[in-house]
């Protein structure tokens, strides 16, 4: 159930840092009021996945969740990205699966 609760927390995340930039520095409210509960609902989902899994282990796969993911939307969106940087993030992929494999021990 911890990785059930990581990987909500991820996707909060991931509409937390969409929804920020959005927000112009939160000079548009809608997106500034969108981040503040995600990142709020991105917390309490991490802070249950912690009661299970060491908080070394959740804490970066969190974080690989949210980068890949805000990667992802913006590459949706147009933003190009290059070679390293693909390369940069599939190591990110490989990371997480391996705290995955070596966390269900």
């Amino acid at each position: 159930m911890a990785w059930m609760w990581l990987l909500a927390a991820g996707g909060f995340e991931v509409g937390f840092a969409t929804a920020l930039a959005r927000s112009d520095g939160f000079a548009q409210p809608v997106p500034g009021i969108v981040s503040v509960v995600l990142g709020a609902l991105a917390v309490a989902a991490l802070s249950q996945a912690l009661r299970s899994l060491p908080a070394s282990m959740g804490y970066a796969v969190f974080t690989g969740i949210g980068t890949i993911g805000v990667t992802a939307v913006d590459v949706a969106r147009g933003e190009r990205r290059g070679l390293l940087t693909g390369a940069a993030l599939g190591l990110i992929v490989v990371g997480v699966g391996m705290l995955r494999v070596v966390g269900a021990r």
